[in-house]
């Protein structure tokens, strides 16, 4: 069984939002299997200083996962949350 496999019945989290950058605001909108498939996606994208910036985030339910990006990005990048 390759990874592709295993992951097929792996129901993912869809996620919506906002980053402050040194452009202004700037949106964003992930797919990943879990809170911290996203912040690693958020650094790729804008980089390790993510989590020292402006966000706003929402899942698939509108549920506000702001807190939890927070911390997910704080564990990934060794940072403190802002």
């Amino acid at each position: 069984m390759n990874r592709k496999t295993q992951l097929k019945g792996i129901k993912k989290m869809q996620v919506s939002g906002w980053i402050e950058t040194e452009n202004g605001a700037e949106v964003f909108d992930y797919t990943a299997v879990n809170i911290r498939g996203i912040a690693k996606a958020l650094i790729a994208e804008f980089g390790e200083d993510a989590g020292a910036t402006d966000i706003e985030a929402t899942d698939q339910n509108g549920e506000d996962i702001t807190a939890r990006l927070y911390n997910s990005l704080d564990v990934l990048t060794g940072g403190s949350v802002v």
